[in-house]
């Protein structure tokens, strides 16, 4: 099946079942992806606050997912839906 968009976890869905499946809780999580405070995770996953692109390397490594993984669907909430299926195109990661 295709990736398209509306096939495509929103990044706080994601976020919401990365973090439930670790297993570890969100202070634990949110310290080891390089925040004070667990409060700007809560905000992400509320839908609340959009995650900087710079974030999502650390934030996959402290969920423990793949780093391209997390990457598309954080820049996917930057994008308008044409231009993400134009990304999509050319994308080594797309289905």
């Amino acid at each position: 099946m295709s990736n398209t968009v509306e096939n495509i976890p929103s990044v706080s869905i994601f976020l919401d079942a990365a973090i439930v499946a670790s297993g570890r809780s969100i202070a634990e999580i949110a310290e080891d992806a390089g925040y004070k405070s667990p409060e700007m995770l809560r905000l992400f996953i509320e839908n609340r606050a959009k995650i900087p692109i710079d974030h999502a390397p650390r934030l996959a490594r402290a969920i423990g997912c793949r780093g391209p993984e997390l990457f598309r669907l954080v820049l996917r909430q930057f994008l308008d839906r044409q231009t993400w299926a134009e990304v999509e195109q050319y994308s080594v990661y797309s289905s």
